[in-house]
């Protein structure tokens, strides 16, 4: 399940490659159910990583780490995890990770629930070559797609912007240099797991700003083995493991909170079903 010579020239030449389907079936209601419950069980707002169960088991399926390894190598570490939660009419801003422009990474986007070709994922193939950070242009709206596409425009006249089809439980693979952005113009909520990689040899840092100049927390982030091994790593390596009891009473709390929060949101939906 490596990525093909083909998948590997569109990874390198448009920024992305797939969608690609899971080697084992997935369960994509447990994973965001169990995404839910973890969101705020980590040191960080994309921490969950680390914590074992059915996202997990997911974000680490051999159909993933095979097809990363032909890029990456064969020792990976997965430093993140996110489900990305967008309700109705809510976009995600277009911009570019501003990890991936400092140390080699490559993310995954998996489609859960509601994923429709309006809400998936969306690209500028091969922007990730123009060394461009997105949300640091002048008069760019990072909301607007026309304006982020005659942005674009000035590095390639041919630009376009490309949307990935992709079903429940398949994913893509893409460089987070690439500028990128989806939106939810649907009437029910749409959620995707987002996870990151990289080789150990790699510092991977948490950032504490997205535009501007590059901040860093202190505390390196929590990474796990995902292939091979992490010896001689710079990054902070750790074990797998289950969320100790408190961790689950603060994730339960704030999940809680979050749900009641959008409970109206939720009862419209149900109402439109």
């Amino acid at each position: 399940m490596s990525l093909s010579s083909a998948e590997l020239e569109s990874l390198e030449r448009n920024g992305f490659a797939g969608p690609f389907s899971l080697e084992r079936q997935v369960d994509c209601d447990a994973v965001e159910a169990n995404s839910r419950r973890l969101r705020f069980a980590g040191e960080w707002y994309k921490g969950a990583h680390v914590f074992k169960g059915p996202a997990f088991d997911a974000s680490t399926d051999s159909a993933i780490t095979s097809r990363l390894r032909s890029a990456l190598g064969e020792n990976l570490v997965m430093w993140s995890s996110e489900l990305m939660l967008k309700p109705p009419g809510q976009p995600h801003r277009w911009h570019v990770d501003i990890e991936a422009m400092t140390w080699r990474t490559l993310n995954i986007w998996m489609a859960l629930r509601n994923v429709t070709d309006d809400s998936t994922l969306r690209l500028v193939p091969g922007s990730h070559r123009w060394g461009a950070m997105l949300q640091n242009l002048p008069d760019v709206d990072l909301q607007d797609e026309a304006s982020v596409l005659a942005a674009a425009r000035r590095y390639d006249p041919t630009a376009v912007i490309q949307r990935i089809p992709m079903k429940a439980g398949q994913f893509a693979i893409f460089d987070g240099r690439a500028w990128h952005g989806t939106e939810n113009p649907t009437a029910r909520t749409r959620t995707a797991l987002l996870c990151q990689y990289s080789p150990p040899a790699e510092l991977v840092r948490q950032p504490l700003s997205y535009g501007g100049a590059a901040n860093w927390a202190e505390e390196l982030p929590a990474c796990v083995v995902v292939s091979g091994s992490a010896a001689d790593s710079p990054s902070r390596i750790v074990e797998p493991r289950n969320p100790t009891l408190r961790q689950t009473v603060q994730a339960n709390l704030r999940s809680t909170i979050g749900f009641m929060r959008r409970l109206p949101q939720w009862m419209a939906e149900r109402k439109q079903a």
